[in-house]
Formats: C-alpha cells, sequence, structure tokens
C-alpha cells in the first residue's frame, strides 16, 4: 500500500472523528488500534503512541495488543519510538516482563572424611 493511502487510513481510524467531536464507540477505537497494529511497521510503535494516534487510552491498546496472535504481536523486533524532543530511537523490548533465570543449585560437596 503506497504511504499516501496508508497515512490516509491512520486519519481515518485514528481520531478524526474524535476531533470533530464524534463519539466513537468501543468497537470504534478498537478497531482503530487493531489496524495500526496489524501494520509491520505501526506495531513497532509503543502502546502510548498508538493510543495517541488512535485517541485511545494506552490500556486500551495494551488489551488489544495482547488479544493477537503472537506472529502479529511480535517482542522479537525492537520496537522504534520517538522521545519528547523529537529525536528517534529504538528498544528491545524481547525481555520484558520475562523473570530472571534461576540461580544454579552450588555442586554438592564431598564429605572431608574418609
Amino acid at each position: 500500500m503506497c504511504g499516501m493511502a496508508r497515512n490516509a487510513m491512520r486519519f481515518v481510524y485514528g481520531g478524526a472523528n474524535a476531533a470533530h467531536e464524534l463519539k466513537q464507540t468501543n468497537r470504534d477505537k478498537r478497531n482503530a488500534a487493531m489496524l495500526l497494529l496489524k501494520d509491520p511497521e505501526w506495531a513497532q510503535w509503543s502502546d502510548r503512541e498508538i493510543a495517541r494516534q488512535c485517541v485511545v487510552s494506552a490500556p486500551m491498546v495494551e488489551d488489544v495488543r495482547a488479544s493477537l496472535p503472537v506472529t502479529v504481536n511480535s517482542y522479537s523486533e525492537p520496537r522504534t519510538y520517538t522521545m519528547k524532543h523529537g529525536t528517534t530511537s529504538t528498544m528491545t523490548v524481547t525481555n520484558i516482563g520475562a523473570k530472571p533465570a534461576a540461580p544454579a543449585a552450588p555442586p554438592a560437596a564431598e564429605p572431608e572424611w574418609q
């Protein structure tokens, strides 16, 4: 899909109705978040950025992202985000939420008496 069509879709789903004070239903909000999360480029955005683009809450985007299959909800790729001063950065999110490995048990010592 060409860039202009993608931007038009993002505009339509991403809050054009909210800007004109038309009330979005929960279904509209979920569909807008789903559209951005199904796109490979937009799915790399943080939940907060997608929420800002869709004019919804970040927890709603988090719920929608969690409901997607793993193939769409890929945490193995780094996420790109824009910092408050406009610089772009990437973050690896592979280990977020992972429990640390349990420490290995020390080897059993042999008794010193023989």
